[in-house]
């Protein structure tokens, strides 16, 4: 899972166009190898890397998508984590 440690990393250095070139390629790999777990954290770093490029709709395609895929296995979703992506969903309409 280099690319999603390379993405996270670059979603943290403010290098959001390479941080979601990262992401893509975490997500996919993630989502083929069926690890939905990954594939949520990718998909909640791809949110925030488009929230931050100003693509406020895009962003929240993506954190629905991540939120889904911790549903998906029944993953419980940390609550502050919870909180912050309702807080930014309600405010992405």
């Amino acid at each position: 899972m280099a690319y999603a440690a390379d993405a996270k990393a670059r979603l943290l250095a403010g290098d959001y166009g390479r941080a979601t070139v990262h992401g893509h390629e975490a997500l996919r790999l993630a989502q083929r190898c069926e690890s939905w777990v990954f594939a949520a954290r990718a998909n909640l770093r791809l949110g925030d890397a488009a929230h931050a490029l100003g693509e406020p709709m895009r962003a929240a395609w993506y954190w629905r998508a991540g939120l889904a895929s911790y549903r998906r296995v029944d993953f419980p979703v940390p609550r502050v984590e919870r909180e912050r992506l309702e807080d930014l969903l309600a405010a992405a309409g």
